[in-house]
């Protein structure tokens, strides 16, 4: 059998000391913790040594989070949350803290009481569209009036697929909800589609739902003119929920491959001539005019 020769194969293992001089070595080393523990903390050497597993947890914490992969692939023991160090009478205390992004969602998520739009949209503002086609350019004016409360006219935006309808209700939405707070932002087909099932099964959340819908300071009702049409959802769902927010001069907002004109002609045959014109009627009211939007994606 080989003989090895220990001496060389093992290295000397370093004393608790030298463990402890790297460790802070590696503290003064990073500014942004190091600035932390000195300028904010104002630790002593004495009570960095003493408070040294947690000063390093903090580091590993920071250093995670500056290279953040984003809240649903957090791998943090605790998800999402970031440690805090607070220094009390000579004593420091460690808590957990829900972490920027976290907050960010929370809040963003608090300001709707539906939201039928994706992810990749809730960036969007009505300051970050850019406004130079001239088709979009009268669009966002409507909407920033609305916003500021200069108006209390509707928007109703029609155009192409692609042409970025959704894109700026949602722009919109997001605008508006920062100043006032819940809204809705709604697929006009899933919103009928549960209105009229919890109509049937749960008169009681029905009830609750469509009071807020009725009364949140905006509703955007996306996909305008593709959902299902009866006489029973557009009397007992619809026209009430567009009426009832005509009548409290709240702000409403459309997206539609269909003019008002069409969506005339597509209730007519649904619910009858005088009920359609009345639709079509409160709609050119409140909107004035429609926008089309159509030509290049936004996005």
């Amino acid at each position: 059998m080989e003989k090895i020769d220990l001496s060389k194969a093992i290295a000397p293992m370093k004393g608790v000391d030298d463990l402890v001089e790297e460790a802070i070595d590696s503290l003064r080393a990073d500014k942004k913790v190091y600035a932390y523990i000195s300028e904010t903390l104002r630790l002593s050497m004495g009570e960095v040594k003493a408070n040294l597993p947690a000063l390093l947890d903090y580091q590993e914490d920071v250093n995670y989070c500056a290279h953040c992969p984003g809240l649903s692939k957090c791998a943090k023991a605790t998800p999402c949350f970031v440690l805090k160090l607070e220094k009390v009478d000579g004593i420091l205390y460690r808590h957990l803290d829900p972490c920027e992004k976290k907050s960010e969602a929370e809040d963003f998520a608090s300001r709707y009481i539906l939201r039928d739009f994706p992810d990749a949209y809730a960036a969007a503002t009505l300051k970050n569209v850019e406004p130079s086609r001239t088709s979009r350019t009268p669009a966002l004016k409507r909407m920033a009036d609305i916003a500021h409360g200069e108006t209390e006219d509707w928007v109703y935006l029609i155009g192409n697929r692609g042409a970025g309808k959704s894109y700026l209700l949602a722009a919109f939405a997001n605008s508006f909800s920062k100043k006032k707070a819940p809204v809705a932002y709604a697929d006009t087909a899933a919103l009928i589609d549960k209105l009229k099932e919890l109509n049937i099964k749960d008169k009681t959340e029905y009830g609750r739902l469509f009071d807020e819908l009725v009364s949140c300071p905006l509703l955007v009702l996306d996909d305008f003119g593709n959902e299902f049409k009866s006489e029973f959802v557009f009397a007992s769902i619809l026209f009430p929920l567009i009426n009832e927010r005509a009548k409290a001069k709240k702000a409403t907002a459309f997206a539609s491959d269909f003019s008002i004109s069409d969506i005339y002609l597509m209730y007519k045959d649904k619910v009858g001539v005088p009920r359609a014109r009345q639709l079509s009627e409160l709609l050119k009211s409140f909107c004035k005019k429609e926008f089309d939007v159509s030509g290049v994606s936004l996005h």
